[in-house]
């Protein structure tokens, strides 16, 4: 089938909304491997803004007559690596310290990084958290300085609609009205601690798990009600924050059919739930996205999420991109989340991460590679066959660059191997061709490992194997083309396979 690529007749603008990231655990950059990981996503900008959270347990105590004390030493050394890395922040003002808590010894069952556990009372007195939250603001922007800071986003909280928080005056039960209303008072005392500091800086949240009555309750508050720390109708909102998963380990349990669509679905009811409030020109954000979800599970738990280390992952991430740019969805940044290496015990294990226990990247990670690759305008294109999606980009230097995807929801769902034309009308002279693939043999990793019978330690020849099957690169050498108004090339597309193609004028 032939696809016909118009270069000369520009669809749209794009901006980069893709190559975000949420980065957890947070205090693992403190450590080696987290650096590590961190300054390879850095080098190859698989990430512009990096969402992590503040973690106020680690930095605010008090002292014995009750007033609040600061230590920033973790966060500094935190916020000063990703500062030098380049990266644009995307910061969560959580969680509760427990010593501002109403029950300070009430946690969280599961535990986190570092046998750390979250406190999820609520605080006594919001004029305690509004206090860490000026504080807190306070000194990063002493340190960063205002031009930087204000060009990071601020977020209350992280899915306060998840009914492991708010656990209230000590009693083992979950009040859903009553936890709506807990959460209205942090934002608004958070709200007014950071605007002290400065009305420049961006907040905002819900950062909701899912809940629909929570964007109601919260909209509908910040809109018409009372604020609880300044007494004053409605309270400041630069954007809103939504999580958008494909499918959880539940939904799997309970045969719920995944779909692709669902993200984008759920992305759009959001905005038209924004657009009743009168909210539609605040940025959104969808800080948690795609089919990262359950992301302390394996495939021990949930056999499915072994997609997570298949060349399935990185296709659909090609296809989340394509469908939110063709439907117009009114997103300014979505976040895959992404989980560091701890806890493996062995590679493959099927977490939402980039890389193994061995550091080896995952057919997903190359995908970020590539997609950082495309340009900044979307050019006209003819329609593509079933399950497979094409994206001809262009840029300012003349530079075209084509990504493709072949692809179905169905996990188990072996598409057969289907060959495609693109002609590419509107170029003429001399170009320089790179071609790149991620499917089940180029670019991928976890084929490699399999095949060497997916050893349990691998030893060092095995490592540098696997490492090298897994590195982005040309499926051959890239080669000078000489167009004459048009060019065309032929791509086998093979199941859940994704291909980037540039072509960059010679002068």
């Amino acid at each position: 089938m032939k696809i016909d690529i118009n270069t000369q007749k520009k669809v749209k603008t794009l901006k980069n909304f893709w190559n975000h990231m949420h980065h957890h655990p947070t205090d693992c950059i403190e450590d080696d491997w987290g650096k590590e990981m961190l300054t390879k996503i850095a080098q190859d900008k698989v990430a512009q803004t990096v969402r992590i959270y503040t973690m106020f347990e680690d930095m605010v105590s008090m002292d014995e007559d009750g007033n609040l004390q600061y230590d920033f030493t973790l966060n500094d050394k935190r916020m000063d690596f990703m500062v030098e890395q380049g990266f644009n922040l995307f910061v969560g003002y959580n969680f509760i310290p427990p010593c501002i808590a109403v029950d300070p010894h009430q946690f969280s069952e599961s535990e986190r990084y570092k046998d750390k556990k979250i406190s999820n009372s609520y605080p006594r007195d919001y004029k305690l958290w509004e206090q860490v939250c000026r504080e807190y603001t306070e000194h990063i922007v002493e340190r960063y300085g205002i031009e930087l800071v204000s060009t990071w986003r601020m977020q209350c909280f992280n899915e306060p609609d998840m009914t492991r928080y708010w656990v209230l005056d000590g009693i083992d039960t979950y009040d859903e009205k009553r936890a709506m209303v807990e959460y209205n008072k942090l934002y608004d005392h958070f709200a007014k601690g950071v605007k002290a500091v400065s009305s420049r800086i961006l907040i905002g949240g819900p950062s909701l798990a899912g809940k629909q009555g929570w964007l109601d309750s919260f909209f509908t508050h910040i809109t018409k009600e009372k604020n609880y720390a300044t007494g004053e109708i409605g309270a400041p909102l630069d954007f809103f924050a939504i999580h958008t998963y494909g499918i959880s380990m539940k939904g799997f349990k309970e045969g719920w059919e995944f779909t692709s669509r669902s993200t984008l679905d759920a992305t759009f009811r959001y905005y038209e739930t924004a657009k009743k409030y009168g909210l539609e020109d605040r940025e959104l954000i969808v800080d948690e996205w795609g089919l990262a979800s359950t992301g302390f599970r394996d495939k021990e738990a949930c056999p499915q999420f072994d997609f997570r280390n298949r060349e399935f992952y990185s296709a659909h991430f090609a296809k989340f991109i394509c469908d939110y740019v063709y439907e117009n969805a009114p997103v300014s940044k979505v976040m895959m989340c992404v989980c560091g290496t701890y806890g493996l015990t062995t590679d493959f294990m099927g977490f939402r991460s980039f890389f193994t226990l061995n550091r080896f990247p995952k057919p997903i990670y190359n995908a970020y590679v590539l997609t950082a690759k495309l340009g900044t305008a979307l050019v006209e294109c003819g329609e593509s066959p079933e399950f497979m999606g094409v994206f001809p980009t262009t840029d300012t230097n003349g530079k075209i660059t084509i990504m493709t995807y072949y692809t179905d929801d169905d996990l188990d769902n072996v598409q057969e191997d289907k060959d495609i034309t693109l002609s590419i009308n509107g170029i003429d002279g001399i170009y320089k061709m790179t071609k790149y693939c991620i499917d089940e043999t180029h670019c991928n990793s976890y084929t490699k490992f399999k095949e060497l019978g997916s050893p349990y330690n691998p030893d060092q020849w095995q490592r540098e194997v696997i490492g090298q099957a897994g590195k982005v690169a040309p499926m051959e050498p890239p080669c000078g083309i000489v167009a004459d108004g048009k060019y065309e090339i032929d791509l086998n597309m093979t199941n859940d396979s994704m291909y980037l193609i540039e072509l960059e004028p010679v002068k």
